[in-house]
């Protein structure tokens, strides 16, 4: 940085100066800090302290935070006014500010604003104007990048759940040829045997059969044992490559049994049959499960969404918060979701994309929290008149020094570059600002909770 000669016509070209006499433009000219800066070269640094605006005269100032790397998140350009304007709040940059070409600007420190206004009262009012529209901009800047962000992890996690189904049906699909053309012709070595009639008679056995329930395991391998033993006792080749697809479908040895006495000696062309035509309806059951599983995620993507639906809309809060969980289940592995509906609870009034950003949030903070390990609490009620959403976790606690941050912009106990510190305050600005609804927030340790209430009529809404 280097001093630069006061240029005072070239006030003019500051758009929020631009039509005020010389007389006026006189105080910038005597008490502003005019200078000058290389390409490349820092105007400020995170964290410095913010003290003096800035007009922009030549060049352009590049702000890049760390959490985007070489992002360029703000741009103060030529003609524009920067830095800290009268009635800011802001005392300290967060992020780093460069120079784009040959960058020429005046400073006004803060200490001087009020003999500023003084000198020149047309000012006030312009201010106030610019600090409304600059606090509208990057609100929504924020926003979005926080929605994009959010995009972002949705998808990665998205992609991941359907990997699964999908590539789950690509194998099975590739088996499936082999196994109907084993199953046809095991189909015509027994039709020779027995005659169409006598598989049309053995496959009437397999009608009632059904598949052990998934979720246990033990009774899946207990009845591999009996079949196992029963083609032993029977003298069946190679019981053990049989055994397992018959125990995955449910053939036990009953069913065998009754097959055994209508096959007429021909044993082992019909447990052959047998276990070609299990093995390929086990494979479109696989296929049939997969697709059933893509369609359901692609549904919960759509029903988050709310694809091809009014933004504002009477929406069923239980089903935003089914289809947010859909779409985090990968954050959610290793947890136990503890759910308490009100099912009588009526439809909200509300911009449904909005709330399913705030139950994202909620959730992803409280996956977080927990480590990989707890319970997550969601519970819905009706209370005075309100919808409220109850969103907890088993965690550690929110210690009493970051409680009374957690709402402020950018304020975030995550490690650099997995947490921007907007979360929470969307979140109060969709719940407050947007639905004229209250969030609270109660925490203990192995139980911190974050209580949404909303509008239950329009006219309880913005």
């Amino acid at each position: 940085m280097r001093p630069l000669e006061p240029q005072p016509a070239r006030l003019h070209e500051i758009s929020l100066l631009a039509d005020l006499p010389d007389a006026d433009l006189a105080w910038f000219v005597r008490e502003g800090s005019w200078e000058e800066y290389d390409h490349g070269e820092t105007v400020f640094a995170v964290g410095d302290a913010a003290e003096a605006m800035t007009l922009v005269l030549d060049g352009e100032i590049q702000v890049r935070r760390p959490e985007t790397g070489d992002e360029v998140v703000f741009r103060a350009r030529a003609s524009e006014v920067s830095g800290v304007l009268p009635f800011s709040r802001m005392t300290s940059y967060v992020g780093t500010g460069r120079a784009h070409g040959t960058l020429r600007i005046v400073r006004v420190p803060r200490e001087r604003f009020r003999e500023m206004m003084n000198a020149v009262p047309e000012l006030e009012q312009r201010l106030v104007s610019l600090m409304t529209d600059r606090v509208r901009e990057v609100t929504r800047r924020d926003q979005q990048r926080e929605k994009l962000m959010a995009l972002g992890r949705l998808s990665a996690g998205l992609a991941h759940e359907l990997n699964n189904p999908a590539s789950a049906a690509r194998r099975a699909a590739q088996g499936l040829a082999e196994a109907l053309s084993d199953a046809q012709r095991r189909t015509a070595v027994l039709a020779e045997r027995v005659g169409a009639a006598g598989v049309l008679a053995l496959e009437g056995h397999l009608e009632p059969v059904h598949p052990p329930a998934a979720a246990d395991p033990l009774a899946r391998a207990d009845l591999e044992d009996e079949v196992g033993a029963w083609l032993e006792q029977h003298q069946v080749r190679e019981p053990w490559a049989l055994a397992p697809t018959f125990a995955d479908a449910g053939v036990g040895p009953s069913c065998l049994e009754d097959m055994a006495a209508e096959c007429d000696g021909c044993l082992a062309e019909t447990l052959e049959w047998l276990e070609a035509t299990l093995r390929a309806r086990e494979l479109l059951g696989m296929i049939e499960g997969s697709t059933t599983r893509i369609s359901a995620l692609v549904g919960a993507v759509k029903s988050y969404t709310y694809m091809d639906q009014a933004a504002r809309k009477e929406v069923d809060l239980h089903e935003g918060l089914e289809s947010t969980l859909t779409m985090l289940g990968h954050k959610l592995r290793g947890l136990q979701v503890e759910r308490s509906y009100e099912r009588a609870l009526p439809r909200v009034p509300a911009y449904g994309g909005d709330l399913n950003q705030v139950w994202t949030n909620l959730i992803e903070n409280a996956a977080d929290a927990m480590g990989g390990a707890g319970t997550l609490r969601i519970r819905t009620a009706r209370d005075d008149g309100r919808a409220v959403v109850e969103i907890g976790d088993s965690g550690p606690g929110i210690p009493d020094d970051v409680r009374e941050r957690i709402w402020d912009p950018f304020f975030t106990t995550k490690e650099p570059g997995k947490g921007t510190g907007l979360g929470l305050d969307i979140v109060r600005r969709i719940v407050v600002d947007k639905h004229g609804g209250d969030i609270e927030l109660q925490s203990a340790p192995g139980d911190t909770r974050f209580r949404i209430a909303l509008p239950l009529t329009a006219a309880g809404a913005l």
